[in-house]
């Protein structure tokens, strides 16, 4: 991996993957073979990702940027889910360890959850 980058996180329980968010752009790397795997761009963000984050079972991650949150799926590497800020500026977002399918969202005036 070159350059800079503002978030790392590994894979929960594995720690096969490790997400890299760089400026707009989130890449996935496989640290056993050291490779990027993926970049996550198909319906990407516009402006820099402040935040990433696993659910816990390592299925699905979550990129923040101040505009949008967008939910990816890691068996098909697609945005399953897009939440729009409306002005609030989202900054952060972690997923609940036993609701996969809750999250909480960070923003400069208040929390969502989706």
């Amino acid at each position: 991996m070159q350059g800079g980058s503002t978030q790392v996180r590994f894979q929960p329980r594995t720690g096969q993957l490790l997400v890299v968010a760089s400026g707009s752009v989130v890449s996935l790397f496989d640290v056993e073979t050291d490779r990027k795997m993926h970049t996550l761009q198909m319906c990407g963000h516009s402006v820099e990702v402040h935040c990433v984050c696993w659910d816990t079972n390592g299925e699905y991650l979550a990129s923040v940027s101040q505009e949008s949150v967008k939910v990816w799926s890691l068996t098909s590497r697609d945005c399953i889910h897009e939440l729009n800020s409306s002005g609030n500026m989202f900054h952060s977002c972690v997923f609940h360890p036993s609701y996969s399918t809750l999250s909480v969202i960070g923003g400069y005036w208040v929390c969502l959850y989706i």
